[in-house]
């Protein structure tokens, strides 16, 4: 049993995706094997910084050493690394180049090359979409690299109008495929560098009228359960995430121990062929028992559809909920009766103390105050103290952050920090947490706005009382006066 106060290791993620959730999972195996309590931090959104509550956390004497997968952008990557420098914490990069630490990748060469040896060779494709990710990430870099080194061994052109930007988004690749197809209709096949990009891709090319793989094949890069339900299902690369997390835990465990450092560690990939390219495989290099697998197949993917349905009815009834919130109660009693149904077993949300102008706190902290305590299916009574927060949770409270994993996500926008959420999600699908988040987020601008008209409304109506009684005043002044 970890003792209370044992020393928290921090991932930091981009995001709560599929992704993110295999390599938490690895983590997580590790972490738990050593009794090593572990506390997520995800990336805000809706800011271009560092968020507050990361930085308070970092700084926190408990935290014993920290795991970074790649951020959303370049200014944030960049302040975390030095941050993480600057305070000598151990710490273990996944998908990062960092100089002079410890970093695990996947094997991007291996796996882009073998997917793009399925395409030009075995499916004949002559006229590929590349849907780019994120241009400061390693990982997208090396597989745009192998993308344009293999057209250019088989002498296929690069057609630069077929390149698109899809930041490892796929909101953002579907609106890029649809504005590509507006134009042009001539590709075969879409090689996006990431899963989500890839799935983008494909609902923009069904909302065109075109069939994959038949008049175009597509193909993507991770293997997350959302490749394996897509239909058809989608042919990625197996990146082996769990095993990115697993290795970095290991690693950081090595490193919180005796602070010795490790050169680049590479993780096998593999390609994963399915129905969004298979059916455009010649015949002479068809795979016989490709199609006798499939069935043996089916019922875990009738699993996992099963399961993303049952989290984004959950996510929608949620967002529902939440949008008619005005006020925090509301919202406090709309997220609590909906937790389950996410998946989630304890959620702690702690709002920020905002001292009136000129005030301080006590003891010159940011302080925060808890107000929803849901564990495992029951509201408990929130502790009545405010606390600092980069203890996360008041002494009450602190015993819950010693055993599984916490997620923490901030809420927050470009110019207010509502304050955060802290829970476990033990079922459903990540994507929901993601959901979650901007729904919240939403809720608590809904809510501060109408407190701002509220309080607007009332000095308002103060200063109209304030006129009508000094009018009442002169009126009867007047009066004296003539009398």
């Amino acid at each position: 049993m970890t003792q209370p106060g044992t020393r928290l290791v921090l991932a930091i993620v981009a995001r709560i995706n599929d992704y993110q959730a295999d390599l938490l999972h690895g983590l997580r195996s590790v972490f738990t094997e050593y009794d090593i309590p572990l506390v997520v931090h995800v990336d805000d959104p809706l800011i271009n910084r560092l968020p507050p509550s990361l930085i308070r956390l970092l700084r926190h004497e408990r935290i014993g050493g920290v795991v970074t997968s790649a951020a959303t952008g370049a200014a944030q990557e960049r302040q975390l690394i030095e941050l993480t420098r600057s305070l000598d914490i151990p710490r273990v990069h996944i998908g990062q180049d960092v100089e002079d630490s410890t970093c695990v990748h996947a094997d991007n060469t291996t796996g882009m090359r073998d997917l793009m040896a399925h395409l030009l060779d075995e499916c004949g494709i002559t006229r590929p979409v590349l849907v780019r990710g994120n241009s400061h990430q390693s990982d997208s870099i090396a597989r745009e690299s192998v993308f344009l080194d293999e057209l250019a061994k088989r002498s296929i052109p690069l057609d630069e109008e077929l390149v698109l930007d899809g930041r490892f988004d796929r909101d953002i690749t579907y609106q890029a495929m649809h504005r590509l197809l507006e134009r042009r209709q001539d590709m075969d096949a879409v090689v996006a560098l990431n899963d989500p990009s890839a799935l983008g891709a494909m609902a923009a090319l069904r909302e065109g009228g075109f069939r994959i793989p038949t008049d175009v094949a597509v193909a993507g890069f991770d293997n997350a359960e959302t490749a394996m339900v897509a239909w058809p299902g989608l042919t990625t690369v197996d990146q082996d995430a769990e095993g990115q997390g697993a290795t970095a835990a290991r690693l950081l465990i090595e490193q919180m121990t005796d602070r010795r450092q490790h050169l680049p560690v590479v993780i096998p990939s593999h390609l994963v062929v399915r129905g969004s390219t298979a059916a455009r495989v010649r015949p002479d290099v068809r795979d016989p028992a490709t199609g006798a697998q499939e069935p043996a197949a089916a019922a875990v993917l009738a699993h996992a559809a099963q399961l993303q349905l049952a989290a984004g009815e959950a996510a929608l009834a949620a967002g529902r909920s939440l949008a008619r919130c005005r006020t925090i109660r509301e919202i406090v009693s709309a997220l609590s009766y909906r937790l389950d149904g996410l998946g989630i077993d304890r959620c702690f949300l702690a709002l920020y103390e905002h001292p009136e102008h000129g005030e301080a706190s006590p003891d010159g902290c940011e302080r925060a105050r808890v107000v929803l305590d849901y564990r495992y299916g029951r509201n408990q009574v929130p502790p009545t103290e405010s606390f600092p927060t980069d203890l996360l949770l008041p002494d009450s409270l602190r015993p819950e952050l010693d055993s599984g994993v916490l997620i923490l996500q901030p809420l927050s926008t470009s110019d207010h920090d509502f304050g955060y959420v802290l829970f476990e999600l033990t079922r459903g699908l990540s994507a929901a947490a993601d959901v979650m988040q901007l729904d919240l987020i939403h809720a608590f601008e809904v809510v501060t706005v109408k407190e701002t008209l509220d309080r607007q409304n009332g000095r308002l109506r103060r200063l109209v009382l304030r006129t009508e009684q000094l009018e009442r005043e002169l009126e009867l002044r007047a009066q004296t006066a003539e009398g």
